[in-house]
């Protein structure tokens, strides 16, 4: 829409206008233009520069300044008359819609105003200016009810990461009530404002520093603010990029959160507002692999810290004296036990231990600290280490003798485990093993009686076993303790799997005498077949319905439809949040699966697409150009164009220029300084065209061989293909990854309910590309269907398990199998065996050749061309050829 300037009616854009609203520049162009003008409208900058002139006029400075504090309806102007900038209306309205002159007036509290003083401190600015963003100055009036005025400007301290610190915004106060008009489109942009604020407000929001208090940061994840934003500054040097779904400080915030508190995905997707806990699982993988790589390494191990540093802040004054004369002697005390801890149940353990030290490294003070009795302790225990020990003196003076030794030397004595220990002492129920013959036995003191079940005597100096009705008896009537481990041999165990090629592949057998019989091959038999012969169960396959979904299938063995369930099931921690897993038998990862394009579209103008249109004219034009040229120049002294006709002679020069830019040269040779000079411009010319049109020629045609809509998976993120043309697997780990990573939580893809739908749908044009395991996509188009394909790099890597039942009696047996097997190679040969082989073609070794197809355009023009000459030649010799017909 065309905008007039109020004072001169001239048409002005939105770079040099301003709003009409003060009243006395209503008052200088009322009078200019003899009519009342309301305040509503725009001001071009050359009328309002007339108007701050006359307003400078020192006879109605005073005048002017008590209209305008009585009339009360805009900002006192601090500003200068140099001052070019200004500022605007309180609320802009589009520039793209008309002008409503329905306005109405509201009282507002507004801060100062001015671009030589501070809006919130209110000091006079002289260095360091900083303007208040627009997400700052909203922020303070739907919280406080406090406008800013756009264009106000702060001291540089107020100002943090380039948004207003808490206290900055605490301190700021209204300077005065000011009546400001309003129209109904700035109310419904408001409007628009505050919800969109209503909107964006989460439980937990860490992206907005000044919107959480530091109490409640350091509640929830253990650090304070100012160690929050360290730790995110951090984090910003990493691989980690902020996300729609996901902030690099909200994600921080989550991950500190799951480690102080130890709350559940499923309490977490609901505190932070995730679509579901797979996108929480996979944003906490995100953060431990990034505060791993970038912050551990600043904070943890002796690369971190320097040896006096240690000696200063972290040897304890007494442990020093005790171990060592010199005070410069660095002592460390170390327990490495969790730093070997193996568990199922638990993982990344050792990541997340590092990263908790790390923490603790760098945001706590040490924990080393000395008392004033100190030096009395110290010479306490350095005079009883010169001692006798007063047990062993005792003892000797008795029937017994001491002797140094370890449990190795005690014959038959059980030595037990913590499992045991708690199955012998803890309930029954708890139990593994059942110990008989063990009476618990009260000895009280008496006269002559051995204190102890085991003594040694001074006769000989190995132990006995005194009283034998204590003796623990194990199962079988021995004396040795057990292993330790749940044994299953002899165990009948209920194996659930579920189709799917060539994990699990299911044929029907007829024998001889007729009866059907059921035969399973395959990754997974071949799997169980080596746990049986290694744990000796008596496995009993059950095979799943073929509608079941592998999240039901999962279920089946929490509800004990299956002792343990193995397949192509993908380790989750949705999953582990019922049933358990052992170590993983396959790795995983995702794969794009898409028809193959062996449509050939032919053009036959091929050839002229490595230069545009406008390129080719322009050649053509420098063609002709350097023929006149060469023409001029040469039409005098060059004996090849003497005698000849004008119009010759201007066509051998073209060709001459067209034979040197090609590079092959023509028939006649240049005569003048002046045709040799713009022949090596010619040269030169031809030399880079040529070069640039083999290059991008070659270029056109190897993506011509690639027909394939997408090239991986960001180009699905970014919609390069409908997303209800993407077939999911319904109620498989694949189908989370979709709604956590692609859609952001909304069901709008093709569900599908087996793999072999899959394949149907995308045979028949149902959909156009669908993600499928790494492995089983490969067996698919290198064996089945020849005519799909694998499109880009692998992405969400994972692995599959054997889904058992939690806290199952047996897990740590079959984890110690699954690495026996994985150590002996025995998993990576049935990889071999089963994914390795290829029936189809390989379609990286077809259509490596150029077909005509990709050249026949260029044919079609050579044969044109080549009727030309023989149409001249029919002409020249139209006699004779008419004299021998006719």
């Amino acid at each position: 829409m065309v905008i007039e300037c109020v004072c001169c009616d001239s048409r002005i854009d939105s770079t040099n206008r301003r709003p009409f609203h003060s009243i006395a520049m209503r008052l200088f162009v009322s009078a200019r233009r003899n009519i009342c003008l309301l305040a509503s409208g725009y001001i071009c900058n050359s009328c309002r520069m007339i108007f701050l002139k006359w307003r400078s006029n020192s006879e109605f400075v005073n005048v002017l300044n008590h209209l305008e504090e009585e009339s009360n309806e805009n900002i006192i102007d601090h500003d200068h008359k140099n001052d070019n900038e200004n500022f605007e209306s309180a609320v802009e309205t589009s520039t793209d819609e008309p002008i409503d002159t329905n306005t109405v007036l509201l009282p507002l509290n507004v801060a100062v105003s001015s671009h030589r003083e501070c809006c919130i401190c209110r000091k006079v600015l002289k260095s360091g200016l900083c303007t208040v963003s627009e997400s700052d100055r909203d922020f303070l009036f739907i919280k406080s009810n406090i406008f800013i005025q756009k264009g106000s400007r702060c001291c540089e301290e107020h100002i943090v990461n380039g948004r207003l610190h808490i206290d900055a915004l605490n301190q700021i106060r209204p300077n005065k009530i000011v009546k400001s008009s309003f129209s109904s489109s700035d109310i419904l942009t408001w409007f628009s404002k505050f919800r969109d604020h209503c909107n964006s407000i989460s439980l937990f929001d860490f992206n907005i520093p000044f919107y959480m208090s530091d109490i409640d940061c350091y509640n929830l994840t253990g650090i304070s603010k100012d160690h929050f934003n360290h730790l995110s500054e951090i984090l910003s040097n990493s691989n980690m990029k902020n996300s729609f779904n996901r902030s690099i400080r909200n994600a921080l915030g989550l991950f500190l959160t799951k480690l102080r508190l130890g709350l559940s995905n499923k309490v977490l997707t609901t505190m932070f507002q995730f679509s579901n806990p797979m996108a929480v699982s996979r944003t906490l993988s995100i953060v431990r692999e990034a505060l791993s790589s970038e912050f551990v390494p600043q904070y943890l191990g002796f690369q971190s810290i320097s040896r006096q540093d240690v000696i200063n802040i972290y040897s304890s004054p007494l442990a020093t004296r005790l171990l060592s004369e010199d005070m410069n002697t660095v002592v460390l005390v170390a327990d490495g036990t969790y730093l070997y801890l193996q568990n199922s149940t638990i993982p990344q353990v050792r990541d997340y231990l590092r990263i908790a030290c790390a923490l603790v490294n760098a945001y706590r003070s040490p924990a080393i600290s000395s008392f004033m009795n100190d030096d009395i302790i110290v010479t306490k225990m350095l005079e009883n280490l010169h001692e006798p020990n007063l047990l062993r003196v005792r003892i000797n003076d008795e029937i017994l003798r001491w002797v140094d030794g370890d449990a190795s030397q005690l014959v038959n004595f059980p030595v037990l485990s913590m499992d045991q220990i708690r199955t012998i002492t803890v309930d029954a129920k708890f139990a593994v093993y059942d110990a008989t013959n063990i009476k618990p036995k009260i000895y009280k003191p008496a006269v002559n009686k051995r204190p102890a079940d085991v003594a040694i005597s001074k006769s000989t100096p190995y132990p006995t076993i005194l009283p034998k009705e204590n003796v623990i008896v194990w199962p079988g009537r021995t004396l040795t303790p057990p292993s330790g481990l749940a044994l299953l041999e002899g165990i009948n165990l209920r194996i659930g799997v579920i189709e799917a090629v060539p994990f699990t592949i299911v044929e029907k057998v007829t024998n001889p005498s007729g009866q059907t019989t059921i035969k399973y091959s395959g990754y997974v038999p071949d799997l169980i077949e080596l746990l049986r012969n290694k744990m000796k169960f008596i496995p009993i396959i059950e095979l799943a319905p073929s509608n079941m979904s592998y999240d039901k299938f999962v279920q089946s063995v929490s509800t004990g439809v299956y002792d343990i369930a193995i397949g192509d099931v993908t380790v989750t921690s949705a999953r582990r949040e019922y049933v358990g897993f052992s170590n993983a038998i396959f790795d995983n990862s995702l794969r794009i699966i898409m028809r193959t394009t062996s449509t050939v579209k032919i053009d036959l103008f091929s050839f002229l697409k490595p230069f545009s249109r406008n390129l080719w004219l322009l050649f053509f034009g420098t063609l002709i150009y350097a023929g006149i040229l060469i023409w001029i120049a040469e039409r005098k002294d060059n004996e090849a164009l003497q005698n000849r006709s004008i119009l010759y002679q201007i066509v051998m020069s073209i060709w001459y220029s067209f034979g040197n830019i090609v590079g092959y040269g023509v028939d006649f040779e240049i005569a003048t300084s002046a045709g040799r000079l713009l022949t090596a411009g010619l040269y030169i010319l031809g030399l880079i065209l040529v070069a640039s049109y083999t290059a991008n020629l070659a270029s056109d045609l190897t993506i011509a061989k690639s027909n394939n809509i997408i090239s991986g998976i960001d180009d699905i993120k970014n919609g390069k293909i409908p997303l209800n043309r993407i077939g999911i697997l319904a109620g498989s780990a694949i189908e989370d990854y979709y709604l956590g990573e692609v859609s952001n939580g909304v069901r709008n893809f093709h569900p599908l309910q087996t793999y072999d739908d899959i394949y149907h749908s995308l045979l028949a044009g149902i959909i156009d590309a669908s993600f499928l395991d790494d492995g089983l996509a490969e067996y698919i188009t290198n064996n089945i269907h020849c005519n799909l394909t694998i499109i880009g790099n692998d992405f969400d890597k994972s692995s599959y398990g054997i889904v058992i039942p939690q806290h199952w009696l047996h897990a740590q047996v079959l984890d110690v199998t699954i690495l026996q097997l994985k150590e002996g190679g025995d998993l990576e040969n049935l990889r071999h065996k089963w994914f390795d082989m290829q029936t189809c073609s390989d379609s990286s070794q077809i259509l490596t050749e150029i077909g005509i197809e990709a050249t026949s355009g260029l044919f079609l023009v050579f044969g044109v061309i080549s009727t030309l000459p023989l149409l001249l030649f029919a002409w020249k010799e139209r006699q004779n050829i008419k004299n021998r017909l006719f």
